[in-house]
């Protein structure tokens, strides 16, 4: 993972005699530090747009579908970006996503993990601001889509690294993710982010070898013709 963060340790005294000190506090920079998504080039976007393996059917039957089996949030990845503890994806992608981020350390199973607890977000689909209690993190390509286009026969392994898979994750709101839920781009298309949003989905889908429909194909061409057009 791309992270340069140098993060201050902050041990913060109680204004109250005798009261007893909070919990440790890392502050960062976060997104101001960390990059990520890796955005393609819009000819890249094109020659892997038609690189993609082409599936007859939008919607076909492969039973056994659960979040679970992607092992998503994986653990261990604020420790990357030298914040010195351990947090799940969902926090390592406030962290990435938000600017003037506060981690908070508390300890878990005899280990101390860490948690957003504070910090500036704008969700990239519609430019407003974002709240901490409002925020769900997205996969542009969903879990299901990815199912259905080849992760069901995957190793779990393999399903472990597309579920936490940085550069196809975002920090949106719940109410958008709720919008968007398991759809592509043939149905959601954001108001904002909308050439990143295409090119992310078109990378990861040839990264990971994912099968693509028509009617996918045919909405991120669009997008391509008409929101990439001077990257």
């Amino acid at each position: 993972m791309k992270a340069n963060i140098i993060a201050t340790l902050l041990f913060l005294a109680s204004s109250t005699v005798g009261a007893p000190s909070q919990s440790p506090l890392h502050s960062s920079n976060g997104g101001d530090e960390l990059v990520a998504p890796t955005l393609i080039s819009l000819n890249q976007a094109r020659q892997e747009l038609g690189a993609l393996r082409p599936r007859p059917v939008r919607y076909p039957y492969h039973p056994g579908f659960d979040r679970t089996l992607f092992g998503w949030p994986g653990m261990d990845f604020c420790q990357a970006t030298r914040v010195f503890v351990k947090c799940d994806m969902r926090n390592y992608i406030k962290l990435r996503d938000g600017t003037k981020v506060v981690i908070e350390e508390y300890e878990q199973d005899g280990e101390m993990r860490g948690r957003v607890i504070y910090g500036i977000w704008t969700n990239p689909y519609n430019g407003k601001p974002l709240d901490l209690e409002n925020i769900s993190i997205d996969h542009v390509v969903p879990l299901l889509e990815a199912w259905i286009s080849g992760a069901h026969g995957w190793e779990p392994v393999r399903r472990y690294q597309f579920g936490n898979d940085e550069n196809n994750l975002l920090a949106i709101s719940r109410n958008t993710n709720i919008l968007k839920g398991s759809d592509g781009p043939d149905i959601f298309r954001p108001f904002t982010y909308t050439c990143q949003y295409a090119k992310i989905y078109i990378h990861t889908k040839h990264k990971y070898s994912l099968t693509i429909h028509k009617l996918e194909r045919d909405a991120l061409q669009q997008i391509l013709d008409t929101k990439c057009v001077y990257t």
